[in-house]
């Protein structure tokens, strides 16, 4: 999953509306510009992404968890 990005209106003037979409969410947004519409799609980009990281250490931990919790059984 990732966040896409489509600019509808005219690059070289003000206001159009910008979509940003995920596998099951889609928003518009009303913006002034295309240059604030980046914006938003770079810190969404880098939220994701930091989401990404830490979902994935928390589930490498718990798997660490259990790999050693199942080793002190044997």
């Amino acid at each position: 999953m990732s966040i896409r990005f489509e600019w509808r209106g005219n690059p070289d003037t003000d206001n159009g509306i910008a979509t940003y979409s995920t596998d099951t969410n889609t928003f518009d947004l009303w913006l002034p510009s295309i240059q604030h519409a980046r914006q938003i799609e770079q810190a969404l980009c880098i939220a994701y992404a930091d989401g990404r990281r830490k979902g994935h250490r928390e589930m490498m931990q718990a798997v660490t968890a259990a790999i050693n919790e199942t080793t002190k059984k044997l």
